[in-house]
Protein backbone atom coordinates (compact mmCIF):
# COMPACT_ATOMS: atom_id res chain seq x y z
CA UNK A 1 0.00 0.00 0.00
CA UNK A 2 1.79 3.05 -0.92
CA UNK A 3 0.35 5.62 0.91
CA UNK A 4 0.60 3.89 4.07
CA UNK A 5 4.02 2.67 3.46
CA UNK A 6 5.22 6.37 2.72
CA UNK A 7 3.91 7.48 5.51
CA UNK A 8 5.31 4.63 7.96
CA UNK A 9 8.70 5.41 6.06
CA UNK A 10 8.91 9.59 6.82
CA UNK A 11 6.96 9.00 9.98
CA UNK A 12 7.06 6.72 13.18
CA UNK A 13 5.56 3.36 12.96
CA UNK A 14 4.60 1.37 15.91
CA UNK A 15 4.98 -1.96 15.00
CA UNK A 16 4.28 -4.13 18.51
CA UNK A 17 0.73 -1.70 18.94
CA UNK A 18 -2.51 -2.91 19.50
CA UNK A 19 -6.02 -2.37 19.76
CA UNK A 20 -7.97 -2.28 23.20
CA UNK A 21 -10.47 -4.71 21.84
CA UNK A 22 -11.00 -6.59 18.64
CA UNK A 23 -14.64 -4.98 18.71
CA UNK A 24 -15.03 -0.99 17.62
CA UNK A 25 -17.50 0.28 20.40
CA UNK A 26 -14.88 -1.40 23.40
CA UNK A 27 -11.86 -0.09 21.25
CA UNK A 28 -12.80 3.55 20.00
CA UNK A 29 -14.29 3.77 23.41
CA UNK A 30 -10.94 3.28 25.42
CA UNK A 31 -9.01 5.22 22.83
CA UNK A 32 -11.34 8.06 22.49
CA UNK A 33 -11.70 8.61 26.18
CA UNK A 34 -7.94 6.92 26.91
CA UNK A 35 -9.47 5.14 29.22
CA UNK A 36 -8.88 1.21 30.20
CA UNK A 37 -11.26 -1.17 27.85
CA UNK A 38 -12.97 -2.84 31.04
CA UNK A 39 -14.06 0.69 31.28
CA UNK A 40 -16.26 0.76 28.43
CA UNK A 41 -19.52 -1.10 27.35
CA UNK A 42 -21.97 -1.13 24.74
CA UNK A 43 -25.39 -2.18 24.75
CA UNK A 44 -28.85 -1.04 23.31
CA UNK A 45 -26.84 1.54 20.70
CA UNK A 46 -24.95 3.59 23.43
CA UNK A 47 -22.10 3.74 24.95
CA UNK A 48 -20.63 3.91 28.41
CA UNK A 49 -17.43 5.62 29.87
CA UNK A 50 -16.68 4.78 33.72
CA UNK A 51 -13.95 6.84 35.03
CA UNK A 52 -13.16 8.30 32.11
CA UNK A 53 -11.44 11.58 31.88
CA UNK A 54 -12.64 14.22 29.23
CA UNK A 55 -12.06 12.67 25.63
CA UNK A 56 -9.59 13.65 22.98
CA UNK A 57 -12.22 15.69 21.69
CA UNK A 58 -13.49 17.26 24.58
CA UNK A 59 -10.12 18.11 25.37
CA UNK A 60 -9.14 19.94 22.02
CA UNK A 61 -12.14 22.05 21.87
CA UNK A 62 -11.23 23.52 25.28
CA UNK A 63 -8.19 24.68 23.89
CA UNK A 64 -9.49 26.30 21.08
CA UNK A 65 -9.58 23.43 18.19
CA UNK A 66 -12.23 22.88 15.59
CA UNK A 67 -13.05 19.12 15.95
CA UNK A 68 -15.01 17.09 13.91
CA UNK A 69 -16.00 13.32 13.24
CA UNK A 70 -16.99 11.59 10.31
CA UNK A 71 -17.43 8.08 10.72
CA UNK A 72 -18.70 5.78 8.28
CA UNK A 73 -19.46 2.82 11.04
CA UNK A 74 -23.16 3.62 12.52
CA UNK A 75 -22.58 2.02 15.78
CA UNK A 76 -20.35 5.54 16.74
CA UNK A 77 -23.58 7.01 16.20
CA UNK A 78 -23.75 7.89 20.05
CA UNK A 79 -23.97 10.79 22.64
CA UNK A 80 -21.07 9.45 24.20
CA UNK A 81 -18.87 9.58 21.30
CA UNK A 82 -20.36 13.04 20.29
CA UNK A 83 -18.91 14.62 22.77
CA UNK A 84 -16.71 17.74 22.58
CA UNK A 85 -17.65 17.37 18.54
CA UNK A 86 -18.37 20.51 17.08
CA UNK A 87 -19.41 18.53 13.91
CA UNK A 88 -20.33 14.89 13.77
CA UNK A 89 -21.77 12.93 10.69
CA UNK A 90 -22.92 9.24 10.87
CA UNK A 91 -23.29 6.92 7.65
CA UNK A 92 -25.82 4.64 7.08
CA UNK A 93 -24.87 1.27 5.71
CA UNK A 94 -24.62 1.92 2.21
CA UNK A 95 -27.42 -0.18 -0.53
CA UNK A 96 -26.00 -3.05 -1.76
CA UNK A 97 -26.52 -5.25 -4.50
CA UNK A 98 -29.01 -8.61 -4.06
CA UNK A 99 -25.75 -10.73 -3.63
CA UNK A 100 -24.95 -8.48 -0.93
CA UNK A 101 -21.99 -6.45 -2.98
CA UNK A 102 -22.12 -2.83 -1.30
CA UNK A 103 -22.95 -0.03 -3.86
CA UNK A 104 -20.63 2.22 -2.52
CA UNK A 105 -17.42 2.35 -0.80
CA UNK A 106 -17.31 4.63 2.48
CA UNK A 107 -14.71 6.33 1.85
CA UNK A 108 -16.26 7.92 -1.08
CA UNK A 109 -18.75 9.31 1.24
CA UNK A 110 -16.15 9.81 4.39
CA UNK A 111 -13.88 11.52 1.98
CA UNK A 112 -16.97 14.10 0.54
CA UNK A 113 -17.72 14.74 3.95
CA UNK A 114 -14.50 15.87 4.96
CA UNK A 115 -14.09 18.19 1.86
CA UNK A 116 -17.39 19.58 3.05
CA UNK A 117 -15.97 20.96 5.93
CA UNK A 118 -12.71 22.63 4.70
CA UNK A 119 -14.20 25.90 4.62
CA UNK A 120 -14.36 25.63 8.84
CA UNK A 121 -10.99 24.48 9.45
CA UNK A 122 -8.97 26.74 6.75
CA UNK A 123 -10.67 29.26 9.42
CA UNK A 124 -10.04 27.83 12.18
CA UNK A 125 -6.47 27.01 11.26
CA UNK A 126 -6.76 24.74 14.22
CA UNK A 127 -8.49 21.33 13.74
CA UNK A 128 -9.23 17.60 15.13
CA UNK A 129 -10.79 15.88 12.23
CA UNK A 130 -11.57 11.92 12.46
CA UNK A 131 -12.31 10.54 9.82
CA UNK A 132 -13.09 6.45 10.10
CA UNK A 133 -13.37 4.41 7.24
CA UNK A 134 -14.83 0.84 6.49
CA UNK A 135 -13.35 -0.81 3.29
CA UNK A 136 -11.39 -3.21 5.14
CA UNK A 137 -14.68 -4.18 7.61
CA UNK A 138 -16.63 -7.25 6.41
CA UNK A 139 -18.45 -6.94 3.25
CA UNK A 140 -14.76 -5.64 1.95
CA UNK A 141 -15.65 -3.24 -0.51
CA UNK A 142 -13.35 -3.94 -3.45
CA UNK A 143 -13.73 -2.65 -6.88
CA UNK A 144 -13.71 -4.38 -9.90
CA UNK A 145 -10.58 -2.59 -11.65
CA UNK A 146 -8.84 -3.16 -8.20
CA UNK A 147 -9.64 -6.90 -7.82
CA UNK A 148 -8.14 -7.20 -11.58
CA UNK A 149 -4.93 -5.57 -10.91
CA UNK A 150 -4.64 -8.55 -8.68
CA UNK A 151 -5.72 -10.95 -11.11
CA UNK A 152 -9.51 -11.66 -9.04
CA UNK A 153 -13.00 -11.11 -9.72
CA UNK A 154 -15.52 -10.92 -7.13
CA UNK A 155 -17.09 -14.05 -5.43
CA UNK A 156 -20.60 -13.03 -4.15
CA UNK A 157 -20.15 -16.83 -1.55
CA UNK A 158 -16.81 -14.95 -0.06
CA UNK A 159 -18.05 -13.02 2.93
CA UNK A 160 -16.83 -13.69 6.00
CA UNK A 161 -19.88 -14.88 7.99
CA UNK A 162 -20.15 -17.75 5.43
CA UNK A 163 -16.99 -18.53 5.24
CA UNK A 164 -16.60 -18.36 9.23
CA UNK A 165 -19.52 -20.60 8.93
CA UNK A 166 -18.53 -23.35 6.67
CA UNK A 167 -15.03 -23.33 8.50
CA UNK A 168 -16.61 -23.93 11.72
CA UNK A 169 -18.30 -26.86 10.22
CA UNK A 170 -15.90 -28.49 8.41
CA UNK A 171 -17.35 -28.27 5.14
CA UNK A 172 -15.37 -29.03 2.06
CA UNK A 173 -16.60 -26.62 -0.03
CA UNK A 174 -18.41 -22.75 0.56
CA UNK A 175 -20.71 -23.40 -1.96
CA UNK A 176 -21.33 -26.55 -4.66
CA UNK A 177 -18.48 -25.03 -7.11
CA UNK A 178 -16.16 -23.54 -4.77
CA UNK A 179 -13.91 -25.89 -2.37
CA UNK A 180 -13.22 -24.35 0.66
CA UNK A 181 -9.63 -23.38 0.04
CA UNK A 182 -10.49 -21.56 -2.87
CA UNK A 183 -13.43 -19.75 -0.99
CA UNK A 184 -10.97 -18.11 2.03
CA UNK A 185 -8.32 -17.23 -1.10
CA UNK A 186 -11.09 -15.42 -2.86
CA UNK A 187 -11.91 -13.98 0.77
CA UNK A 188 -8.25 -12.51 1.57
CA UNK A 189 -8.32 -11.22 -1.59
CA UNK A 190 -11.35 -9.25 -1.33
CA UNK A 191 -9.58 -7.65 1.81
CA UNK A 192 -6.65 -7.24 -0.24
CA UNK A 193 -8.37 -5.48 -2.56
CA UNK A 194 -10.08 -3.34 0.07
CA UNK A 195 -7.16 -2.40 1.82
CA UNK A 196 -5.75 -1.18 -1.27
CA UNK A 197 -8.65 0.85 -2.26
CA UNK A 198 -8.90 2.87 1.47
CA UNK A 199 -5.08 3.33 0.62
CA UNK A 200 -6.14 5.33 -2.51
CA UNK A 201 -8.59 7.24 -0.38
CA UNK A 202 -6.23 8.45 2.00
CA UNK A 203 -3.88 9.29 -0.25
CA UNK A 204 -6.49 11.33 -2.36
CA UNK A 205 -7.27 13.04 1.17
CA UNK A 206 -4.22 14.17 1.97
CA UNK A 207 -3.96 15.25 -1.10
CA UNK A 208 -6.65 17.67 -1.03
CA UNK A 209 -5.21 19.05 2.81
CA UNK A 210 -2.20 19.69 0.99
CA UNK A 211 -3.46 21.67 -1.87
CA UNK A 212 -5.85 23.44 0.53
CA UNK A 213 -2.75 24.56 2.92
CA UNK A 214 -3.82 22.43 5.88
CA UNK A 215 -1.21 19.33 5.98
CA UNK A 216 2.01 20.90 6.35
CA UNK A 217 0.88 21.76 10.03
CA UNK A 218 -0.79 18.86 10.85
CA UNK A 219 -0.49 16.07 12.99
CA UNK A 220 -1.47 12.71 10.57
CA UNK A 221 -2.30 9.57 12.92
CA UNK A 222 -3.55 5.98 11.15
CA UNK A 223 -4.78 3.34 13.57
CA UNK A 224 -7.09 0.68 13.49
CA UNK A 225 -9.42 -0.07 15.78
CA UNK A 226 -9.15 -4.11 15.72
CA UNK A 227 -7.48 -6.68 13.06
CA UNK A 228 -8.78 -9.28 11.20
CA UNK A 229 -8.35 -12.70 11.06
CA UNK A 230 -8.51 -15.10 8.42
CA UNK A 231 -7.92 -18.46 10.70
CA UNK A 232 -4.56 -17.66 11.05
CA UNK A 233 -4.09 -17.26 15.13
CA UNK A 234 -2.31 -20.14 16.84
CA UNK A 235 -3.29 -18.90 20.24
CA UNK A 236 -6.92 -20.38 20.31
CA UNK A 237 -9.50 -21.50 17.87
CA UNK A 238 -8.92 -20.26 13.99
CA UNK A 239 -11.70 -17.94 12.87
CA UNK A 240 -12.37 -15.28 10.62
CA UNK A 241 -13.29 -11.56 11.22
CA UNK A 242 -13.38 -9.88 14.24
CA UNK A 243 -14.37 -9.91 17.83
CA UNK A 244 -14.57 -13.42 17.84
CA UNK A 245 -11.35 -13.55 20.66
CA UNK A 246 -8.36 -11.74 21.19
CA UNK A 247 -5.80 -13.13 19.58
CA UNK A 248 -2.98 -10.99 18.31
CA UNK A 249 -4.36 -11.71 14.69
CA UNK A 250 -7.45 -9.77 15.93
CA UNK A 251 -5.72 -6.92 18.03
CA UNK A 252 -2.70 -6.10 15.99
CA UNK A 253 -3.04 -2.73 14.47
CA UNK A 254 -1.04 -0.15 12.77
CA UNK A 255 -0.37 2.89 14.35
CA UNK A 256 1.40 4.95 12.56
CA UNK A 257 2.18 9.56 12.94
CA UNK A 258 3.45 11.54 10.58
CA UNK A 259 5.40 13.17 9.74
CA UNK A 260 8.36 11.69 12.34
CA UNK A 261 8.91 14.82 14.36
CA UNK A 262 5.41 14.60 15.95
CA UNK A 263 5.95 11.30 17.73
CA UNK A 264 8.17 11.33 20.67
CA UNK A 265 9.81 7.95 20.65
CA UNK A 266 11.98 9.06 17.25
CA UNK A 267 11.88 5.39 15.97
CA UNK A 268 9.93 2.37 14.70
CA UNK A 269 9.63 -0.10 17.36
CA UNK A 270 10.32 -3.25 15.93
CA UNK A 271 7.36 -6.43 16.20
CA UNK A 272 7.67 -9.04 18.83
CA UNK A 273 6.93 -12.42 19.40
CA UNK A 274 3.31 -12.33 20.18
CA UNK A 275 3.50 -13.66 23.34
CA UNK A 276 5.37 -10.30 24.62
CA UNK A 277 3.23 -7.69 26.28
CA UNK A 278 2.53 -5.30 23.53
CA UNK A 279 1.54 -1.30 23.92
CA UNK A 280 -2.23 -0.75 23.26
CA UNK A 281 -3.21 2.33 20.91
CA UNK A 282 -5.76 4.19 24.06
CA UNK A 283 -2.51 6.21 25.45
CA UNK A 284 -1.59 8.08 22.15
CA UNK A 285 -4.27 10.55 23.18
CA UNK A 286 -2.51 11.71 26.23
CA UNK A 287 0.46 11.72 25.00
CA UNK A 288 -0.11 13.48 21.51
CA UNK A 289 -1.65 15.99 24.01
CA UNK A 290 0.99 16.14 26.47
CA UNK A 291 4.18 16.62 23.64
CA UNK A 292 2.30 19.96 22.69
CA UNK A 293 2.69 19.11 19.00
CA UNK A 294 -0.99 18.12 18.67
CA UNK A 295 -1.58 22.09 17.08
CA UNK A 296 -3.24 20.69 14.30
CA UNK A 297 -4.27 17.13 14.57
CA UNK A 298 -6.13 15.59 11.34
CA UNK A 299 -6.03 11.65 12.13
CA UNK A 300 -7.37 9.08 10.23
CA UNK A 301 -9.13 5.57 11.51
CA UNK A 302 -9.16 3.00 9.19
CA UNK A 303 -10.39 -0.54 10.42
Amino acid sequence: MPTLGRLAREGVSMEMAVAPSSWTPISMGAILFNTNPLNVSYGRGDFEVRNAQPGIAERLSAEGFYTACITANYLLDSPVIRRGFDDFTAMQRSDAEPGGRPLETSSLGVNRAAFSLLPRMRRSRRFFLYLHYMETHEPYFCPDPVLRELGASFSPPAFTSRVRTAYMRKDTHLSRKIPMEEGIRQLITHYDAAALFLDTAIRRLLGKLEVEGLLDDSVVIVTSDHGEEFADNTETQPTFGHNQNLSQMQIHSPLIFWPRHACAAHRCMRAAPFHRPRQSTAPWTRSCMESGRCRAAGPSSAT
